[in-house]
């Protein structure tokens, strides 16, 4: 019979949803049930659907590593296809990120999102979250007055950076890299994955290839907005890195790096006035907006530093944004 293959199919489904609801308490078709519960409903009645273990095992990232793994590898096994191998570079590269933070000394390593709900969890992965260098180093940036020390001290805070040797890293990156191949169409959320592989492995051109990929694509200008707006937030922050590599070259890459975080936050301000628009559409460009403003405010010039302020605000619309900066002007 195929009624415990479709009730398997339906529970993933559930599970799929579980990303856009806050709360399922009040919804029907939940029963009651949480992620956990989901899943193991789903696994017991079609342990050997490909796309149950595949979506169980998205499921299980966040939670436990290497169950979420195992489930995928089986699906794999029973099918290959391009979400099981999205996943899995996503595994490698979650795995990595743990094995760079534990080597890390006690005052470099970056907290955990350990004790997060897993529905908002779901829904964080899916954007460019609060940047822990605000928090940890504005007070760097505001004293110092060399660009290129600036700089440097921002991106050292801004991620977790990978040995592009490690193992782990090598199979996410194959992982990403079939993901892409299996396609039919272009798979831009596995080249967007593995262009910030590319950029916290410190391959910063290679990095800018997969990111500009998506850039002079068409349909990302109407369909993958919020990834068009990440590519040239990422882009912008590989140009930055790049400006402190090659000294003959700096001025340059560091142009072009404002010049693409600008566009990110033009395109997050336009995303922002649709009808209707999606929410805290701020958290897209965090990054983007907080290199551009702490640059502003290392200008000497009071007149140019109010004008820089109000051209940065006018591209992000923000009323309450512009009233606090005219207060701190």
């Amino acid at each position: 019979s195929d009624e415990p293959q479709l009730r398997g199919l339906a529970y993933t489904q559930l599970i799929v949803m579980l990303n856009t609801y806050s709360t399922t308490e009040h919804i029907y078709c939940f029963q009651g049930l949480n992620g956990n519960e989901l899943c193991e409903k789903a696994l017991e009645v079609a342990a050997d659907n490909p796309t149950v273990l595949c979506h169980c095992g998205g499921y299980f990232m966040n939670s436990d590593i290497d169950r979420a793994m195992a489930l995928i590898e089986k699906s794999l096994s029973f099918r290959k296809n391009t979400m099981a191998f999205h996943y899995l570079g996503m595994c490698y590269e979650k795995k990595a990120k743990n094995a760079a933070r534990d080597i890390l000394s006690p005052n470099d390593k970056q907290p955990r999102q350990n004790n997060i709900d897993k529905t908002t969890s779901l829904r964080m992965s899916n954007i460019n979250v609060f940047n822990l260098a605000r928090s940890t180093g504005n007070k760097i940036y505001l004293e110092s007055q060399d660009q290129h020390k600036f700089v440097k001290v921002y991106l050292r805070k801004s991620s977790t950076r990978l040995d592009q040797n490690c193992s782990l890293v090598e199979k996410s990156r194959a992982s990403y890299e079939e993901a892409i191949k299996l396609s039919k169409k272009r798979n831009i959320p596995s080249i967007l994955s593995l262009g910030k592989l590319y950029k916290r492995s410190n391959r910063f051109k290679a990095a800018l290839q997969q990111f500009r990929q998506i850039m002079n694509l068409e349909q990302t200008k109407m369909t993958y907005l919020v990834t068009l707006i990440t590519a040239y937030e990422e882009s912008g922050i590989c140009l930055l890195e790049l400006s402190q590599i090659y000294p003959e070259k700096s001025q340059k890459y560091y142009e072009q790096g404002k010049e693409y975080l600008t566009k990110a936050i033009s395109l997050a301000a336009d995303l922002a006035s649709m009808k209707p628009g999606p929410k805290q559409c701020e958290t897209f460009v965090r990054k983007s907006f907080e290199i551009l403003k702490d640059d502003i405010d290392r200008m000497n010039d009071c007149e140019d530093k109010d004008k820089e302020y109000i051209r940065l605000l006018k591209l992000v619309n923000d009323y309450r944004g512009i009233v606090s900066a005219i207060d701190e002007m």
